[in-house]
């Protein structure tokens, strides 16, 4: 870490004297960079145009300014400003300060850094994807090139000048600021990842939702369980279970599975959608083949007592399948069991969302720092 400190000192004093006359723009880009505009200015801006991009700025400047929190008391990294004072090789170095230069806090990864970048690339992520749907798909190649080559050129010279102020200033060693602007860059791809799907899955249920009564419409969220979800299906667009419609309807449910323990799946209910997945005019074979690809945890849209509203006359009966991960197996009826409590359910839906998952994830690193600097406080 040493050998890092030294490099990084050296490379400040560089700074400070080659660019000696550039005080105030490098002032000037480590305001731009401060995580306090993430709030302030991208997230408003950015919310007003588009919602849903808006509510991913927020997110993302919330987690990557909460996990720097983590990250900075866990690494206890130095400042430069005061480590050469600790050190018998530099002691006799005064580093050039200025007014944003004396930040008290530990300094590993930089938080200007790493969320400035999450921010800035969550939004040239958007961008390009908006591009690829409309101009970049019939552009030339050179075009495309042109086009793309300029778009991530521009955010990294953003993050490069917002990491150079920082690194002027004697506020962070270069080490630092890559590691904030990496760090920073997986946040904004994860959180990009998670927003398209679930863009992709409010849109979906959003049509699927129109030509139903709302109050017949629940959304259960389950954890597959050793045997899988513990319901059995029917129907299909080669199979109908009712009439001809060519729904996936739930025939059984298993009072011990993951989905008799939830309570809310009973026989005679609709699937509509898998997660982003409509189960909508699919074949038997299909419907079956998405459940068991489905990661441990599922979001199902479902309407409720869906055969009692659709034609009386049954035609002959379709394949019934078991929702495990072994081989398709016929299995007899199971008794209905009672539902769970209302606030259980919603307790237990919480939990099982990604949304919840995170919340208690925050909340508990939280906890976490917040008891490591109390035995710190108390030990000194």
């Amino acid at each position: 870490m040493d050998v890092l400190c030294d490099s990084g000192i050296n490379f400040i004093i560089y700074l400070q004297q080659s660019w000696a006359g550039w005080q105030r723009e490098m002032l000037f880009l480590s305001k731009v960079g401060d995580p306090r505009n993430s709030f302030l200015i991208y997230f408003p801006v950015v919310y007003h145009l588009n919602h849903n991009l808006g509510v991913s700025v927020l997110w993302t400047a919330i987690i990557s300014e909460w996990l720097n929190l983590v990250l900075k008391w866990i690494l206890r990294g130095e400042r430069p400003y005061w480590w050469v004072h600790e050190s018998t090789k530099w002691e006799n170095v005064t580093l050039q300060q200025f007014e944003l230069t004396c930040e008290t806090g530990p300094g590993s990864p930089s938080g200007h850094s790493m969320v400035t970048s999450a921010v800035l690339c969550l939004f040239v992520l958007w961008l390009m994807t908006s591009l690829k749907k409309t101009f970049l798909r019939q552009a030339h190649f050179f075009s495309r090139f042109i086009i793309t080559t300029t778009v991530w050129s521009v955010l990294l010279i953003i993050l490069a000048l917002v990491s150079v102020s920082r690194i002027f200033i004697a506020t962070h060693f270069p080490h630092q600021v890559v590691m904030g602007t990496v760090i920073g860059i997986i946040v904004a791809s994860a959180v990009k990842k998670e927003s398209q799907v679930t863009t992709k899955g409010r849109k979906l249920w959003d049509e699927l939702s129109k030509d139903v009564d709302s109050a017949r419409l629940i959304v259960v969220h389950l954890t597959k369980g050793n045997e899988g979800f513990g319901f059995n299906i029917r129907g299909g667009v080669d199979h109908p279970h009712v009439g001809s419609d060519p729904g996936i309807f739930i025939t059984t449910v298993k009072a011990d599975s993951v989905a008799g323990i939830d309570g809310r799946l009973e026989p005679g209910d609709r699937v509509l959608a898998l997660n982003a997945t409509s189960l909508l005019c699919v074949t038997h074979d299909v419907a079956v083949n998405e459940f068991r690809k489905a990661e441990e945890s599922v979001s199902l849209l479902v309407e409720k007592n869906a055969e009692t509203h659709l034609l009386s006359q049954e035609i002959p009966n379709s394949p019934e399948v078991t929702m495990t991960d072994g081989p398709a197996r016929l299995t007899p009826f199971v008794e209905e069991p009672e539902p769970a409590s209302p606030v259980i359910g919603m307790l237990k839906q919480f939990y099982e969302s990604k949304l919840g998952a995170l919340s208690i994830g925050l909340a508990v690193g939280s906890l976490a720092v917040f008891v490591a600097l109390r035995i710190y406080k108390a030990r000194k």
